[in-house]
């Protein structure tokens, strides 16, 4: 798995998208639990199939997340808790993939 991320109080920039590394779930999760909780900032994954699930920020202790789907960028997308996209990112780790179910099922 491929991760980026921009943390906009901070300025923390990490993105191994580009290169051939690839990043781990604990590495992954670090990344999450530092990135500060301020309107911007924003953090994503991209599986081994170039699909990808965004989490930012919004307000109020949410999170939106977007899977896009080119090319009709018909996303889906939903507003999650902290708590909630920690057990997303686990489970696209677990599963090894991106999928639209992965979103559509995050309660369970």
């Amino acid at each position: 798995m491929k991760v980026f991320l921009y943390d906009i109080e901070t300025d923390y920039e990490f993105d191994d998208s580009q290169t051939n590394d690839e990043t781990d779930l604990e590495t992954a999760l670090d990344e999450f639990y530092n990135l500060s909780e301020e309107d911007g900032s924003f953090f994503g994954i991209i599986d081994d199939f170039d699909k990808c699930i965004q989490f930012a920020y919004t307000e109020n202790k949410n999170w939106l997340v977007d899977i896009p789907n080119p090319p009709s960028f018909d996303n889906l997308q939903a507003y999650t808790t902290y708590d909630e996209c920690v057990a997303l990112i686990e489970k696209v780790y677990k599963e090894g993939k991106i999928t639209d179910e992965i979103l559509q099922s995050k309660n369970s």
